[in-house]
């Protein structure tokens, strides 16, 4: 079972390795959107970008970024466990449009 073309996929960038948007997420540690509230994870290596998205978007992302799955992209899965979002590593601007457009927000 998978979403490759809902309405909550995006496929910024085709990785060589890792879950591919739509698909399920493999098991990896706590799991996704855990707690009171649903949380999108952000599986992506830990910097000052990925802090910014956290700042930004406190109501939407689990409060630490989760190890990514290769160093060559970044990673965002929806609280049911599905990828909502591949992008390639450094593509933080892809991230945060969206999750402005989750959030119903315009700007990015």
């Amino acid at each position: 079972i998978g979403y490759p073309h809902g309405p909550l996929t995006e496929a910024a960038a085709k990785l060589a390795s890792g879950p591919a948007a739509g698909a399920r997420v493999p098991p990896a540690g706590e799991p996704l959107g855990g707690g009171r509230a649903p949380r999108f994870a952000l599986f992506a290596t830990a910097g000052a970008e990925s802090a910014a998205l956290l700042r930004r978007f406190p109501a939407l992302l689990e409060a630490e970024v989760r190890a990514p799955f290769a160093p060559d992209g970044i990673w965002l899965a929806r609280p049911d466990g599905y990828m909502a979002l591949t992008a390639a590593a450094g593509d933080w601007q892809r991230v945060g449009g969206y999750l402005a457009r989750i959030a119903g927000s315009s700007s990015q």
